[in-house]
């Protein structure tokens, strides 16, 4: 189990309005559309667990469980498997 904090920085765009012209002239429609961006850092915390089960010597299988959440109303889940080799 490991519990500690998060940082981060995110960049996003979203379309916040979009309108339809016609060019009186040309008889064709054009789209204009208006983005949104929003540039933040980001403060939380992370809670994680797992568990990894080595067998034979060679071959290591395991599961993690991670949940996240940050000062913007993000909360975050991961679920993740792995298997591995030893060389």
């Amino acid at each position: 189990i490991r519990v500690g904090p998060s940082l981060g920085y995110t960049w996003q765009s979203t379309e916040f309005r979009a309108e339809r012209i016609l060019e009186p002239g040309l008889q064709i429609y054009f789209r204009h559309s208006y983005l949104s961006y929003l540039n933040d850092y980001l403060i939380g915390y992370r809670v994680s667990v797992g568990y990894h089960y080595q067998f034979k010597q060679k071959f290591d299988v395991g599961a993690r469980m991670d949940f996240s959440s940050h000062t913007n109303g993000d909360i975050n889940g991961l679920i993740g498997f792995n298997f591995g080799l030893t060389l």
